[in-house]
């Protein structure tokens, strides 16, 4: 035991070491994994951003490049009225321009120059038009035409609208404009321009809503991946967030990444963060490999400690059959010697053959009546070998009746009488067999039979029937044949009235007594008629 304590000692610890081992390697690999994935989500969230950043930048862009477009439309007409004024902007209206609320012309007039301003533009289709400056001047801007859009286009600092201020404070949204210059027709001269030169109109200005520009622009770049604020200085220079969009999920997001933006003159800030769960190689994919690392070594481990252990194991598992199996030995050797003194004690014989005839088991009592060695040649030999003959003492013993030989085929006798001799019983000796076909339990098929010796009662039954006899044959003194007893001489017979004459006596064997005999007879020294037996 001692032995497979120190085996089983060194396989825990080489066990733990493969464990540790095992740990080491996939906390190491889990790491790499790791930073491997976090640098593929860096690089997938940076595309993203970029992506994100490139899609606002291109849609206010086209914004401002369509307000030009519409500027120098506006410019083109001569004189610019608002019927022509509204026929150019008319396509603005079909462009699907997210945000958009409305396009103004704007412009400029000095204190003096109002009232004439005011009522070129009533003449060219403003006849409602009224200036109301404000703050001290000399230089003030007003606006000519406006047309209302259906609420979907974009700079300048952000505000809030008029038509946003009587909205709930959660309804309202900052917004910003896109302006471009108005030039006129060039080599016209006109009051305002007397050298022919491209004269300064105006402005056109175009209100956007940050909210709904950014909600459109960006979630078709995002896919509803990634939230992004956009903020920009107020008139106050203070910087304000415009728009925020927010993705759907509640997953978990990466940290912020900070974009400028430049649109027109101005500046905007995106503040980008990205669902991490939807970036390309995202996953619990380090995680889960370090844990089915951590596992494998565990496993490893463990078969290393069975492995090593296994001899050990075995050795105790051998010494504990091989104890089982003495103790088991000892047992049936203990039923045996009790079983062979059973045997050997009875005063019958008891013989045992296999399937082929040759004796398994023979006790001492049946050695003394066979009275020579066992026969190893088979049943075909046990007559010759034994000298069986029939009770009477001449006929030989067939062997295919013989009780042994029958209970071999399966067929059970009892008391089957016959005579042995030779050279060890050479008066022979008158025995009977039982005999029967061993028990499954055996183990082997083969017979079991009893000898018992009846050669003095068979010499008893010999010696009355030789008596039986003798009295049916031998006459009486009185020159008659015996009839029956009736008793000794002198006395009288019971049945008759008569008196026996004399009497006799035979003895059966040396051994005997005598048996007193009478016959009925008429003595020979009375005269008389002579008595009738």
């Amino acid at each position: 035991m001692r032995r497979v304590g120190r085996v089983v000692s060194r396989a825990g610890v080489l066990a733990t070491l493969v464990a540790v081992l095992a740990a080491a390697v996939s906390a190491g690999a889990g790491v790499v994994l790791d930073r491997a994935q976090q640098r593929e989500m860096t690089q997938a969230r940076d595309r993203k951003v970029g992506a994100v950043a490139a899609v606002v930048t291109n849609e206010t862009g086209r914004y401002v490049d369509t307000l030009r477009t519409i500027a120098a439309s506006v410019g083109a007409f001569e004189p610019l009225t608002a019927a022509k004024f509204a026929q150019a902007i008319d396509p603005l209206r079909h462009m699907g321009l997210a945000g958009a609320t409305s396009i103004a012309f704007m412009v400029p007039a000095q204190d003096g120059e109002i009232d004439r301003v005011q009522e070129l533009w009533r003449q060219r289709g403003a006849p409602d038009l009224t200036f109301k400056p404000k703050g001290p001047g000399p230089a003030h801007i007003f606006s000519v035409f406006s047309e209302p859009f259906d609420g979907t286009t974009a700079g300048s600092d952000t505000y809030l609208l008029i038509r946003d201020q009587n909205l709930p404070e959660s309804k309202r949204q900052k917004s910003f404009v896109l302006t471009a210059p108005v030039y006129g027709t060039p080599g016209t001269p006109r009051a305002s321009d007397p050298d022919g030169a491209r004269p300064f109109l105006g402005w056109v200005l175009m209100g956007l809503r940050g909210q709904d520009f950014m909600a459109a622009a960006v979630r078709r770049s995002t896919q509803n991946t990634a939230d992004v604020t956009l903020t920009a200085r107020d008139a106050d220079g203070t910087l304000g967030t415009v728009a925020s969009v927010r993705a759907d999920s509640d997953r978990h997001r990466t940290d912020d990444v900070a974009v400028d933006v430049h649109v027109a003159q101005a500046q905007w800030r995106l503040r980008i963060s990205v669902v991490a769960a939807d970036l390309p190689g995202a996953g619990p994919f380090p995680a889960a490999m370090t844990t089915a690392g951590f596992g494998l070594g565990g496993l490893l481990a463990a078969l290393t400690f069975v492995l090593g252990t296994g001899r050990a194991r075995a050795d105790v598992r051998v010494a504990a059959a091989t104890a089982r199996l003495r103790r088991t030995e000892a047992e049936a050797r203990e039923h045996a010697d009790l079983l062979s003194a059973v045997v050997n004690s009875v005063s019958d014989g008891v013989g045992v053959v296999d399937e082929q005839g040759r004796f398994l088991l023979h006790n001492p009592a049946a050695k003394a009546l066979l009275g020579v060695e066992d026969s190893q040649d088979g049943a075909a030999s046990w007559q010759e070998h034994y000298g069986i003959f029939h009770p009477d003492g001449t006929t030989p013993f067939p062997t295919g009746e013989l009780p042994l030989a029958r209970a071999l085929g399966g067929e059970a006798s009892d008391q089957v009488p016959m005579v042995i001799r030779n050279a060890g019983n050479p008066d022979g000796i008158v025995i009977t067999v039982s005999a029967r076909p061993l028990h499954g339990s055996a183990g082997r098929p083969g017979a079991v039979a009893v000898f018992h010796d009846i050669t003095a009662r068979a010499a008893a039954d010999r010696a009355i029937a030789e008596a039986n006899t003798a009295l049916r044959t031998t006459s009486c003194g009185c020159g008659r044949r015996p009839r029956r007893s009736c008793g000794p001489r002198g006395t009288t017979s019971p049945r008759s009235g008569r008196t026996c004459g004399r009497s006799w006596t035979r003895s059966t064997s040396p051994s005997s007594p005598a048996t007193p005999t009478a016959c009925w007879c008429t003595p020979t020294a009375r005269r008389g008629p002579r008595s009738r037996a």
